[in-house]
């Protein structure tokens, strides 16, 4: 795992010296919080949380003081999962909502 962290940190530094916003997409808890550790003073977007997440993506986005992106399998689930998180307090958010066609994705925006 240690050279696991090295590779992503080696990515995540990159993208930094590119002086570009940074999104980071990944639904692993613990991968994004090793990827924040490299860059969030940045305040990237951490976009990954959906149902089966979202309470460690939270706990993770809210840790480092980021906006968390949250998707789901459809526009019901999104939803679904939004409302917990704001539940939760978390009103840091943005929505995923690209679908699996570029149609389901214009349908849902």
């Amino acid at each position: 795992m240690a050279d696991y962290k090295e590779i992503l940190g080696s990515l995540v530094n990159k993208a930094k010296d590119a002086g570009r916003a940074l999104v980071l997409n990944c639904a692993d808890a613990d991968v994004a919080k090793a990827a924040l550790d490299v860059c969030k003073e940045l305040k990237p977007i951490l976009n990954g949380a959906n149902k089966d997440n979202a309470d460690a993506m939270n706990a993770v986005a809210t840790a480092a003081g980021v906006v968390l992106g949250v998707g789901g399998a459809d526009i019901s689930e999104i939803y679904d999962t939004v409302k917990a998180l704001e539940g939760k307090g978390n009103k840091n958010l943005i929505i995923d909502c690209t679908g699996k066609t570029a149609k389901e994705t214009f349908a849902n925006a």
